[in-house]
């Protein structure tokens, strides 16, 4: 087999496209979707990307890149998509071994990936000497299912104690609403379980990623208000494709405001909001340590799919 490795150029996001829809066809991405990816990167981070074709035609996609939410400079996460019809063949290996040496030049400690436990990528990862670190359940909530019944006057309770439930869209988009809720996103960050020291974008980076987004629904963007004003509580959808779905983002309440219903309140207040837009679907991913937002998914009746485990493979002491 004449196996070609090659940096990724603009023309390859075609054939790199129909490669991951192949593999991921519940999840299917657009091109604007990877357009926006890279027009979004740092470039003070590395990104290596690669392709790899036999007699022309793109089979695979290898990267590798540093992780900006857990930042360190030798430790790198690691992607390989190999279409389907080429499984089974050497792609994966050749190119694996390809990315490892061009890793080399910058020392790396460890290389940290994704699988889910249902795909093969699984055993080829353990194949290439990497162990889990943590699991998360994906999790998923059919809409015309959903009976609020059970949750009775939850988020009346809520309002009765003088807090208020407002999107991003009522609340109005402001800076100084920004710099509030990205406040508000470090401190509830902080307990979000992580397996490493989580790195939090500075306010103009965070600006960037969520406001910028094609994918930023101001309507499910929910924010709690105590009574004083303060930014209590955060719960966020975002538009994700297939377009009858909607992706939960953070949901997280600061300790001060703990144990008095807010999660609860937002989750139920975003599902009648992606009810009226019509979505079928909201999609969730949760660490299988993090008890309390599990309970009340459960509660709530999102049904688990197959975990995602993080992986990884040291290379070196620190």
């Amino acid at each position: 087999m004449d196996l070609i490795i090659r940096p990724f150029t603009p023309e390859d996001h075609p054939p790199a496209l129909e490669i991951h829809n192949a593999i991921w066809p519940d999840t299917p991405q657009t091109l604007e979707d990877r357009l926006e990816a890279d027009g979004r990167r740092r470039a003070d981070l590395v990104f290596r990307r690669y392709a790899a074709e036999v007699g022309g035609q793109v089979v695979a996609t290898g990267s590798f890149q540093h992780m900006e939410w857990f930042f360190h400079p030798r430790k790198f996460a690691l992607g390989m998509e190999v279409h389907p019809q080429w499984q089974g063949q050497g792609v994966g290996g050749r190119l694996w071994r390809h990315l490892l040496a061009e890793l080399e030049a910058f020392e790396p400690l460890s290389l940290h990936a994704s699988v889910r436990e249902d795909k093969n990528g699984w055993a080829v990862a353990r194949h290439y000497g990497f162990a889990e670190e943590s699991r998360a359940w994906e999790s998923l909530l059919d809409l015309s299912a959903f009976d609020p019944a059970p949750f009775g006057d939850a988020v009346e309770r809520v309002r009765a104690a003088g807090y208020r439930i407002l999107s991003w869209a009522e609340l109005g988009d402001t800076p100084e609403h920004r710099r509030r809720l990205w406040e508000l996103d470090v401190e509830v960050s902080e307990d979000v379980p992580h397996t490493h020291p989580f790195t939090m974008p500075t306010l103009e980076r965070y600006e960037q990623r969520v406001f910028g987004s094609r994918d930023f629904q101001p309507e499910t963007l929910l924010v709690a208000l105590s009574p004083d004003g303060e930014f209590a509580g955060v719960s966020q959808l975002w538009k994700t494709r297939p377009e009858h779905r909607l992706d939960n983002g953070l949901t997280g309440v600061r300790r001060a405001h703990r144990r008095k219903g807010l999660a609860l309140a937002m989750k139920l207040e975003n599902v009648a909001r992606a009810r009226a837009l019509g979505k079928r679907e909201i999609r969730t991913f949760n660490d299988q340590t993090n008890r309390p937002m599990l309970a009340i998914n459960e509660a709530m009746g999102f049904v688990k799919q197959p975990a995602w485990i993080d992986v990884v493979r040291v290379l070196r002491s620190e």
